[in-house]
Parts: structure tokens; sequence; C-alpha cells
């Protein structure tokens, strides 16, 4: 049986390079700015789990994102 043409009905872009069965996580460096793209494994987290788990560091300037860090922001 042949299978059908997958049908992308979000109508957002694939990114290159991302398997679609693979679980990222992509933000922007509170200090540097720089985006980041990190693997967390095949399955989503959810916010609270994220939340309290999460240690992401940025691939470019090191600073380590968790709920115990200091923001780099005078205010």
């Amino acid at each position: 049986m042949a299978r059908r043409k997958t049908k992308n009905i979000t109508g957002l872009p694939r990114i290159e390079g991302i398997p679609y069965h693979d679980a990222w996580v992509g933000f922007i460096c509170l200090s540097c700015n720089q985006l980041n793209n990190i693997k967390i494994g095949s399955q989503l987290l959810d916010s609270h789990t994220a939340y309290e788990t999460a240690l992401w560091g940025c691939g470019n300037c090191s600073f380590q994102h968790n709920k115990n860090t200091n923001l780099p922001f005078k205010n």
C-alpha cells in the first residue's frame, strides 16, 4: 500500500537540517541576543517541567539560562 504524501496543514515551513521527529528548544540568549537551538529529545516539555528543570547554555557566550540565573539587566 502506497503512503500518501505528507501535508503541512500548519503553513509553517520546516527548518532545514532539523529532523521533524525530534523536539528542539529555540531561545534568544538574554546576555548576547544570539539565537540558540537545543535538541531536547523526542518529547516536548510542558511549561512547568521546562521552568523547573531547564539549564540551557548559550553556544556563543556560555551564559546559563535557568530559573536561578541573575538576569543581565539593570532593572
